[in-house]
Protein backbone atom coordinates (compact mmCIF):
# COMPACT_ATOMS: atom_id res chain seq x y z
CA UNK A 1 0.00 0.00 0.00
CA UNK A 2 1.42 3.57 -1.03
CA UNK A 3 0.48 6.75 1.25
CA UNK A 4 1.24 10.05 0.23
CA UNK A 5 2.70 12.49 2.08
CA UNK A 6 1.26 16.04 1.18
CA UNK A 7 3.93 17.74 3.80
CA UNK A 8 5.76 20.78 2.28
CA UNK A 9 9.06 21.77 3.63
CA UNK A 10 9.38 26.02 2.79
CA UNK A 11 13.27 25.81 4.04
CA UNK A 12 13.60 29.12 2.26
CA UNK A 13 13.39 32.38 3.49
CA UNK A 14 13.81 34.07 0.74
CA UNK A 15 11.17 35.85 -2.25
CA UNK A 16 12.40 36.56 -5.40
CA UNK A 17 10.39 39.79 -7.64
CA UNK A 18 11.17 40.13 -11.24
CA UNK A 19 10.40 42.87 -13.08
CA UNK A 20 10.24 41.89 -17.02
CA UNK A 21 10.12 44.72 -19.75
CA UNK A 22 10.93 45.16 -23.48
CA UNK A 23 13.53 47.88 -21.92
CA UNK A 24 15.17 45.86 -19.17
CA UNK A 25 14.90 43.33 -16.41
CA UNK A 26 15.13 44.16 -12.56
CA UNK A 27 15.39 41.85 -9.75
CA UNK A 28 15.61 41.83 -6.03
CA UNK A 29 15.44 39.32 -3.43
CA UNK A 30 13.79 39.69 -0.01
CA UNK A 31 15.34 37.46 3.12
CA UNK A 32 11.69 37.46 5.00
CA UNK A 33 13.28 36.68 8.08
CA UNK A 34 15.23 40.10 8.67
CA UNK A 35 12.40 41.82 6.51
CA UNK A 36 15.42 43.20 4.45
CA UNK A 37 16.63 43.70 0.89
CA UNK A 38 19.49 41.44 -0.02
CA UNK A 39 19.76 41.01 -3.43
CA UNK A 40 18.91 44.46 -6.09
CA UNK A 41 19.46 44.55 -9.48
CA UNK A 42 18.78 46.15 -12.93
CA UNK A 43 19.56 45.29 -16.12
CA UNK A 44 19.01 47.98 -19.00
CA UNK A 45 19.00 47.07 -22.19
CA UNK A 46 20.59 49.59 -25.00
CA UNK A 47 17.11 49.75 -27.36
CA UNK A 48 13.59 48.18 -27.17
CA UNK A 49 13.79 44.58 -27.20
CA UNK A 50 11.64 41.69 -29.02
CA UNK A 51 10.30 39.43 -26.62
CA UNK A 52 12.43 36.49 -27.81
CA UNK A 53 14.93 38.44 -27.08
CA UNK A 54 13.88 39.68 -23.61
CA UNK A 55 13.28 35.86 -22.42
CA UNK A 56 16.88 35.04 -23.81
CA UNK A 57 18.15 38.05 -21.40
CA UNK A 58 16.28 36.97 -18.51
CA UNK A 59 17.48 33.18 -18.97
CA UNK A 60 21.02 34.37 -19.20
CA UNK A 61 20.77 36.26 -16.00
CA UNK A 62 19.29 33.19 -14.17
CA UNK A 63 22.83 31.22 -15.77
CA UNK A 64 24.71 34.17 -14.30
CA UNK A 65 23.90 35.67 -11.20
CA UNK A 66 24.55 33.57 -8.11
CA UNK A 67 21.88 35.54 -6.18
CA UNK A 68 18.98 34.06 -8.79
CA UNK A 69 20.42 30.24 -8.57
CA UNK A 70 19.03 30.01 -5.13
CA UNK A 71 15.81 28.67 -4.00
CA UNK A 72 13.24 30.87 -2.92
CA UNK A 73 9.99 30.47 -1.03
CA UNK A 74 7.51 33.13 -3.71
CA UNK A 75 8.46 34.20 -7.39
CA UNK A 76 6.80 37.50 -7.89
CA UNK A 77 6.72 38.21 -11.75
CA UNK A 78 6.12 41.65 -13.34
CA UNK A 79 5.52 42.32 -16.73
CA UNK A 80 5.25 45.71 -17.81
CA UNK A 81 4.63 46.61 -21.44
CA UNK A 82 2.87 49.03 -23.70
CA UNK A 83 -0.47 47.33 -24.16
CA UNK A 84 -1.70 47.98 -20.71
CA UNK A 85 -4.06 50.87 -19.87
CA UNK A 86 -5.74 52.03 -16.80
CA UNK A 87 -9.54 52.11 -17.11
CA UNK A 88 -11.10 54.94 -14.15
Amino acid sequence: MVTANNKTNILSIKELSIQISLNGLSFCVLNTEANSICYLKHIPFSEKQTPFNTLDHLKDAFNNEEALQDSFRTIHVIYVNELSTLVP
